[in-house]
């Protein structure tokens, strides 16, 4: 079946691997975007009863939307509302030193992650068990359940049963193991341990619930809010309102405050769509590629076709060859994934790109490459056998009207495609540097932060004097959060109105620290009163809330009383990505801060911070960590730095690829022109004239589809940039940009094959003819 076929690529090896290989590339970007877009679609529906599974959120006066939750409160609801199924309330308790001792009385030392669950944990989420019983594996303070990982990393056994480890200085044994939660899931794979503080006072706990088949969450949320608590916060708890979201709708559609990994929906359907397009270019060349092979072939198939080969059967033959090419394509294609699991770039997804792991998106993914294969040689096959057999002699098949405007029509698409992913991978990196760089009110160069650790908190003053002692230290102050992370909330009435604001927890010597503008009142003082917290509210808290004469009101602060002291500048405390609401730097002797900031000369870095990780030994912090705030600004936002490098390599494989089906047409436009090409050059045209005809057509039709793609293109990134409250302009000569550099690589390819048809020998090509 494939002789003729193969007979045909023979004579056009290059172009035929040109267009292969663009295929595969493409196949190969949709199978890795593909593990991408599945892992977010993904998110949080491997667990067992998934569609029944809904967090808790409740809506405070105080706080906002939050989804914290104290263990009574949860209790109280699990027993007066039937139709919750099973309930389990979970808090992350961040990593923790494990120590455990082998056979031969060797300790080691390991850092696990650990959450405190209730015991109907496994009856919610129902993870595969492979040792212990789920019922009784949390009825003791020293029970602990692990996953099989954490099983083999500590004890070198899937089913540890009965062992022993130390952590925060307490015996604790392995009472069951559980299979590995995906890493697509909320749940982490953790040491859990049972909850033990059953108190009022203490809301890190998420609830989650189970609700039987049938059961609206609309009815639950109102038996929920009709529920008359007790216990000392019985009055707050009145004036909660409460809400539940399906557990599949976390990830991306999750509301309320907390410390969640979220995605972003709108990357993951861009992806998606990019991973198409690619994939429609390849094919575009392709069709290119098959229908420019008729007028080899054409001759041949007019022979079979005189010898009694039927019409249907040489179609059938066409479509077969194309699913073939198709497929082998696929084949080739997990040599260039595999090189690119391999490289820098696997960094920027967080899929597992491990081909075990996906082997029902690589079975849709070949049926597919099928699936197009035959349909890419369904048009080719008519094509190829709708002329009449005096047209196919003549040999002018390729040059029939028909035949140029569909190439052209194709040709046009695949340089839209091109002009349009250049213009939004550009706009992507100017928006990412316009955020990265944007004046967010902190100056970060040169600041270092240390978090601060239980050891350091008792001895904060002896602290902060051996850091002085260091003369590259310049400055130092304290905060309850670094710049971008603000995360506390407080609803309060303030002059007679109830306001929500952001609540910053920092040292007296902050705003001095990050040079903050005080523009009206004053700032905070080293020896404020005792007993009584000093508020500086930003410039927006008033004009949200039309406010204007404040200094001096008190609000009720954490423990404390509050008194309002002044007005500050308003800085981004949180990402550039949010505008700026309204926020309060709070200072006093009854707040927590987690971090002390070091403002350092800038000299003799290494040195500096290698003195200040000596002193952390010197406190015996095991986990003592120095950072730098510019680098940690610069994490906040990794996901659009990833995502503008991945458009801009996936920019550059539209490229190459429409490139490649271009060049395959550069090379049959030449050998179809090649005597006109000779009787031209007999004539006295001159290799510039040559390259100048074979050029016109290119550029004609770069010309147009540059027109066609600009409003596209401008749809695109204007939709895009909308969803940033801080963004770059529309810049007109981004486009300009996109549109040259496709020219100018294209003309540079074009210009290249039409130099060497233009340097053939007139008369070697008219003695061929």
């Amino acid at each position: 079946m494939f002789r003729e076929f193969l007979l045909t690529l023979k004579r056009n090896k290059l172009a035929f691997i040109l267009n292969i290989v663009g295929l595969s590339v493409a196949f190969s970007v949709l199978t890795i975007i593909g593990f991408q877009v599945s892992y977010e679609l993904g998110y949080d529906r491997s667990y067992k009863d998934a569609d029944r599974l809904y967090r808790l959120n409740i809506c405070m006066k105080e706080y906002g939307t939050y989804f914290g939750i104290c263990a009574p409160l949860a209790e109280q609801i699990l027993e007066s509302v039937p139709d919750i199924e099973a309930g389990a309330i979970v808090a992350y308790d961040g990593p923790k030193k494990m120590v455990v001792t082998n056979e031969k009385g060797d300790r080691q030392t390991f850092e696990e992650d650990y959450c405190i669950v209730s015991p109907d944990f496994f009856e919610v989420f129902s993870p595969h068990i492979k040792a212990g019983d789920p019922e009784s594996c949390l009825e003791n303070k020293q029970s602990a359940a692990i996953p099989v990982s954490m099983a083999l990393r500590l004890f070198g056994e899937k089913t540890p049963l009965g062992k022993t480890f130390m952590a925060d200085g307490k015996e604790a044994t392995v009472t069951l193991i559980y299979e590995d939660f995906p890493k697509n899931s909320t749940m982490r794979n953790a040491v859990l341990r049972p909850v033990e503080e059953k108190v009022w006072w203490n809301w890190p706990y998420v609830f989650y619930m189970k609700l039987p088949a049938g059961i609206q969450p609309e009815e639950v949320v109102r038996k929920i809010a009709a529920i008359e608590f007790q216990g000392e916060k019985k009055e707050q708890l009145a004036s909660i309102r409460y809400e539940i979201q399906s557990i599949k709708d976390l990830y991306f559609k999750g509301q309320g405050k907390g410390n969640v990994e979220k995605g972003n929906l709108n990357t993951t359907l861009s992806l998606s769509a990019i991973a198409v397009l690619i994939l429609l270019v390849a094919y575009v060349n392709f069709i290119n590629f098959s229908t420019a092979l008729a007028p080899v072939r054409i001759r041949r198939m007019n022979t079979q076709q005189i010898l009694g080969c039927t019409s249907g059967r040489l179609k059938r033959t066409i479509i077969a060859e194309s699913a073939f090419v198709s497929l082998l394509a696929f084949g080739l294609s997990f040599v260039w994934t595999n090189l690119f699991i391999s490289s820098p770039l696997i960094g920027f997804f967080n899929a597992d790109l491990q081909w075990s792991s996906h082997l029902g998106l690589l079975a849709i993914i070949g049926s597919s490459a099928f699936a197009l294969g035959l349909s890419a040689g369904i048009y080719p096959a008519f094509y190829m056998t709708s002329f009449q057999p005096a047209l196919v002699l003549k040999g002018t098949f390729a040059l029939t009207p028909k035949g140029v405007r569909l190439r052209n029509s194709l040709v046009v698409f695949q340089f839209i495609c091109t002009v349009v992913l250049i213009t939004v991978a550009c706009f992507i990196k100017l928006q990412h540097n316009y955020m990265r760089n944007m004046d967010t009110g902190f100056e970060r160069e040169n600041v270092l932060y240390v978090p601060l650790k239980d050891n350091i908190r008792r001895q904060l003053d002896a602290f902060t004097r051996d850091l002085e002692a260091c003369p590259e230290i310049r400055e130092h102050t304290l905060t309850g959060y670094l710049p971008g992370q603000v995360g506390n909330w407080w609803g309060r009435e303030v002059a007679g109105k109830e306001v929500n604001f952001a609540i910053w927890p920092v040292g007296h010597n902050f705003l001095r620290f990050f040079h903050i503008k005080i523009e009206e009142g004053m700032d905070f003082f080293e020896h404020s009163t005792k007993g009584m917290n000093k508020l500086i509210f930003n410039r927006q808290f008033l004009k949200k809330y039309d406010l204007d004469d404040i200094l001096g009101k008190e609000v009720k602060c954490y423990d404390n009383k509050g008194q309002i002291v002044g007005i500050a500048a308003d800085v981004n405390f949180n990402t550039v990505r949010e505008k700026i609401g309204p926020m309060a730097f709070v200072c006093g002797d009854d707040q927590i801060n987690n971090f002390i900031l070091l403002k350092v000369s800038g000299n003799r870095l290494p040195e500096t911070v290698g003195y200040i990780q000596n002193l952390g030994k010197q406190y015996a912090v095991e986990d003592f960590y120095v950072g730098f705030l510019d680098q940690f600004a610069a994490r906040l936002y990794q996901q659009e730095e990833h995502f503008a490098r991945l458009i801009s390599v996936f920019g550059v494989v539209t490229i190459l690829i429409s490139l490649m089906g271009i060049y395959g047409l550069i090379l049959f436009n030449a050998r179809f022109r090649i005597k006109e090409i000779g009787i031209r050059k007999v004539n006295g045209a001159t290799e510039v004239e040559m390259i100048a005809l074979l050029n016109k057509g290119f550029l004609k039709l770069i010309v147009f589809a540059f027109v066609l793609a600009i409003p596209l293109a401008w749809y695109v990134v204007r939709e895009w940039l909308s969803g940033f409250p801080y963004r770059i302009p529309v810049y007109w000569w981004v486009f300009l940009l996109a549109g040259v550099t496709t020219l100018l690589i294209t003309v540079l390819t074009v210009s290249y094959q039409s130099w060497k048809a233009a340097n053939t020998n007139p008369v070697e090509v008219l003695k061929n003819e």
